[in-house]
């Protein structure tokens, strides 16, 4: 926020630093991309999206890397075109809505149990990270409910 910009200026200043800039994580996290991929070198301009989902929000970035000058000295170049956040979509909300997509998928009525839905949570969770190196996660929860097997195959796009 811009509350906690100048506050971290503010400290900046108290401990006698001159603070010329302040960078969030996903330019933090831009910059290094360019280093690493060395953009110096690219042929086109290449838009990238960074995100951070946190458990409570997530913060996005789209930047753009050119090549930069036209010496071989430059490192190229990075422009951030946008940056935006939602403090309300986190981890934990997302894994939520997953848990409520697959009680959607269920043949029985999981919403009766609260156990039954926090195993189904917990299941939910477990898929998410998968889904995160995976491009489909194999959700079983054997005995959800009395005689109720759960079987679901969840893929990401």
């Amino acid at each position: 926020t811009d509350a906690e910009r100048r506050a971290i200026l503010s400290a900046g200043a108290i401990a006698g630093l001159d603070v010329l800039t302040l960078v969030n994580n996903n330019v933090a996290v831009a910059f290094k991309y360019g280093i690493e991929n060395n953009v110096a070198q690219m042929r086109a301009p290449k838009r990238v999206l960074f995100y951070d989902m946190g458990a409570t929000g997530t913060t996005v970035s789209l930047v753009e890397f050119s090549k930069g000058g036209s010496t071989e000295r430059t490192a190229g170049s990075m422009r951030v075109l946008a940056t935006d956040f939602d403090r309300e979509l986190g981890g934990a909300a997302f894994t939520n809505r997953v848990a409520e997509l697959l009680q959607s998928q269920s043949k029985q009525k999981i919403e009766t149990s609260s156990k039954a839905f926090a195993r189904l949570r917990k299941e939910a969770n477990r898929a998410k990270e998968v889904l995160s190196a995976n491009k489909q996660a194999q959700i079983t929860i054997p005995d959800l409910l009395p005689d109720y097997d759960f079987r679901h195959m969840l893929t990401r796009a």
